[in-house]
C-alpha cells in the first residue's frame, strides 16, 4: 500500500511538473505581454487625461479628436515578436 501511494504521488509531481513547465515555457510569457500592455494602457490614459485637466490652456473642443488619435493608436498598436523571444528565453 505504500508503495503504491509513493508512486501515485511520483507520477502526481511529475504530472504537475510538466504542465506547470508547458505553462511557463509556452503560456507565461504571452500573459506577462498582455497584462504589460493593459497596465500600460491603464496609465497612459490615466496620464493623458491628467494632463488635460491639469492644462491651463486646454481647450476642450480638441477633447473628441484626442481621444480618438489615442483610442486608434491604442487599437492599432503591435508588439514587436522580440518581446515574448526575450521571455521565453
Amino acid at each position: 500500500m505504500t508503495y503504491f501511494r509513493s508512486s501515485v504521488f511520483r507520477s502526481f509531481n511529475t504530472l504537475v511538473d510538466i504542465r506547470l513547465k508547458h505553462w511557463a515555457d509556452k503560456e507565461l510569457p504571452q500573459r506577462s505581454v498582455n497584462a504589460g500592455w493593459e497596465t500600460l494602457q491603464e496609465v497612459f490614459s490615466r496620464q493623458v487625461k491628467h494632463d488635460a485637466s491639469s492644462g491651463g490652456d486646454h481647450d476642450s473642443i480638441f477633447d473628441p479628436l484626442k481621444e480618438a488619435v489615442v483610442q486608434e493608436a491604442m487599437s492599432s498598436h503591435q508588439w514587436d515578436s522580440k518581446a515574448l523571444d526575450y521571455l521565453v528565453r
